[in-house]
């Protein structure tokens, strides 16, 4: 973690050096506690983060967990598993 920049408090716009804000959620008390920081490059796994609002040892949140939605039968649109496009006359044979 590092410090924020002097007059980072603000929250809107792009950020301060080319960070951008964001939140991240801290457990606090068994509950989800939203704090804002400045993030920087990322690789998709490990993002730098500018921030004097966390401290080693905070427990962030990184993921929540979802029961399997229930089977309706119904088949999911195209692009998220579902049948493809055919486009106009669907695409006859």
């Amino acid at each position: 973690l590092r410090q924020m920049p002097e007059g980072a408090g603000g929250m809107g716009g792009a950020g301060v050096d080319g960070y951008k804000w964001s939140a991240v959620y801290v457990l606090e008390a068994g509950k989800p506690k939203r704090v804002m920081v400045l993030t920087g490059i990322t690789d998709g796994s490990y993002t730098e983060v500018r921030t004097d609002k966390l401290t080693p040892g905070d427990k962030l949140i990184v993921g929540s967990e979802t029961t399997a939605a229930r089977n309706t039968g119904l088949q999911p649109p195209p692009g998220m598993g579902g049948g493809g496009f055919r486009g106009p006359g669907r695409g006859g044979r």
